[in-house]
């Protein structure tokens, strides 16, 4: 039977605060306090993928604090992590809210056939809500007077006899309330003359494509329709479900209803791998994003459907063309599909060539030169352990690669694909890292001392393929009886320095410290003891 104890003031690992709310695009501030961790070695993540180690600065021994500007995800967990070990030392979830936008208000009447100043007053507005907790709204209404209105939802009608003034605008503010924060929309004037019953009413309708088409009718009756807009909606994930809805305004501020919704899946977006040949065979792994239901992948060449659970699916092929077909297949029906044409290993195809990379910042820049041939678009891949890849389609022939694991070393290839639907030859780029982080490690290898002087080396070990080029060393050196500290640099190409006007039979302390532009790191501390002035040996 396990038994917990505790002793002294030991404090658990934590990250405080916790369950936190913050508003859309604001600033979080995280703190990690572990007193098991007694040399300062923390890193943070966010949703499992590593923050850079600029965000995060060390308070001391035992406490770690993350910085995280313009946070703008609905729903994080972040956690802190010994840097030795990688365990979790503790975690938070943090969530955003928005405020209240896009009001839109309007008057009326209680009974269509009343005139005069209309008795009801009625607004409507947007709010971007993440989570499951009750929001309470209330409508702040000031005209010849201030009063309010209370809603569970996002419209609410009031009545504004003797309340309204028709010489002055209304202004308006929404206040959404939970048990857990409260957020204020800005505040919103209209002139009660613009928003009066009388004005037209308008329909939106949405057609797949996406056509919108902007209808304003009066008493039941059409009687104009405008045209038809088109809308690219950018940054959509492959082969999800999408609920689209329209709204528009003929002149500000009264906007119509929006429109019925009309749900749209995306298209399929597959990509593959190829081995080299071997034995007559290559294996082709067919990918696609995890997002698709099970999918099959029919080989029409040799007239196979294999059936494919999951991301990455192994096809094995011969050395002749191949053309694939990826389903993605919801109880037993095929909701999309898309297809992946595998050259022969004798054809002749068009590749690009000159493939340049830079990175900054966690940021990953690919640009190339297209090849002579017309082409249809460019597939890029990209992978730092092999295993996972992640795929990008451009039209451009440069693509900016994101949400790249942090200090990892990345192989990206691209590879054309022609107007005829076939797939030219890919093309890989050399190896580039996501980032760098601070030097490798430090070590003084050798000190020879002499009476007034002494000559120091060290060696600099990367830690890994992506530790930064050191650009400096400093070496500081402290004469033990005075507890004076003196340094002197050289350029990070030199792996020595010869302390110069030491004290003759005197211990002095030294270490290395390496500067680079991702951060420093230092040596251990070494001691030596210079010769009697005189002795050389």
């Amino acid at each position: 039977m396990p038994v917990l104890f505790s002793l002294g003031h030991f404090q658990p690992c934590r990250v405080f605060p916790t369950d936190l709310f913050v508003e859309v695009g604001s600033s979080v501030w995280l703190v990690c306090s572990c007193d098991s961790v007694r040399n300062g070695k923390f890193f943070w993540t966010l949703n499992r993928k590593s923050v850079d180690e600029k965000l995060s600065k060390r308070i001391n021994a035992t406490h770690s604090m993350l910085s995280l500007t313009n946070f703008i995800h609905s729903h994080a967990t972040v956690e802190c992590h010994n840097t030795e070990t990688t365990q979790i030392l503790g975690g938070t979830i943090v969530r955003t809210y928005s405020k209240p936008q896009n009001i839109s208000c309007f008057l009326h009447y209680e009974n269509p056939t009343d005139d005069g100043v209309p008795q009801l007053f009625t607004c409507t507005w947007e709010h971007q809500t993440h989570n499951s907790k009750t929001i309470n709204y209330i409508v702040n209404i000031e005209s010849a007077d201030v009063f309010s209105c209370i809603s569970s939802v996002k419209s609410c009608t009031v009545n504004v006899f003797s309340h309204l003034s028709l010489s002055r605008n209304i202004a308006v503010t929404v206040k959404a309330e939970t048990a857990s924060w409260t957020s204020r929309s800005d505040s919103y004037e209209v002139n009660p003359f613009s928003i009066s019953s009388e004005t037209e009413e308008m329909k939106v309708f949405v057609y797949i494509g996406i056509c919108v088409c902007f209808l304003s009718h009066l008493s039941d009756q059409i009687i104009n329709c405008w045209s038809c807009f088109n809308a690219t909606i950018e940054d959509v994930e492959s082969c999800t479900f999408y609920n689209i809805s329209v709204r528009c305004a003929l002149t500000e501020p009264t906007w119509s209803d929006w429109s019925p919704e009309e749900t749209v899946l995306t298209k399929l977006l597959s990509w593959r791998k190829v081995s080299e040949l071997e034995n007559y065979k290559r294996i082709v792994h067919v990918m696609w994003t995890v997002s698709c239901f099970t999918a099959y992948g029919e080989n029409t060449a040799e007239g196979n459907s294999t059936p494919c659970l999951s991301s990455p699916c192994d096809i094995e092929v011969d050395e002749h063309a191949h053309q694939i077909h990826v389903r993605a297949v919801q109880d037993e029906n095929v909701i999309v599909q898309d297809s992946i044409y595998v050259p022969a290993v004798s054809e002749s195809l068009p590749r690009v060539t000159d493939i340049q990379t830079s990175s900054d910042k966690g940021v990953i820049l690919v640009s190339w030169t297209a090849p002579k041939e017309p082409v249809r678009s460019y597939m890029i891949d990209w992978t730092h352990n092999g295993n996972q890849y992640e795929w990008a389609e451009s039209k451009n022939t440069n693509a900016t690669l994101l949400d790249l694991q942090d200090r990892k070393q990345y192989n990206i290839t691209v590879t054309p694909l022609l107007l005829d639907g076939r797939t030219g030859r890919s093309t890989q780029a050399l190896q580039i890292c996501s980032g760098f982080g601070a030097p490798g490690r430090i070590t003084v290898s050798d000190v020879e001392p002499y009476d007034t002087s002494a000559f120091v080396s060290w060696d600099t070990k990367p830690e890994d393929v992506c530790s930064d080029a050191v650009v400096k060393y400093t070496v500081f050196y402290r004469n033990q009886s005075t507890k004076t500290l003196q340094n002197v640099t050289v350029d990070g190409e030199k792996l020595y320095v010869s302390l110069k006007d030491l004290t003759p039979a005197t211990q002095y302390s030294v270490y290395v410290e390496g500067a680079a532009e991702s951060g420093q790191t230092r040596s251990e501390e070494s001691f030596f003891t210079t010769k009697r002035f005189g002795k050389k040996t």
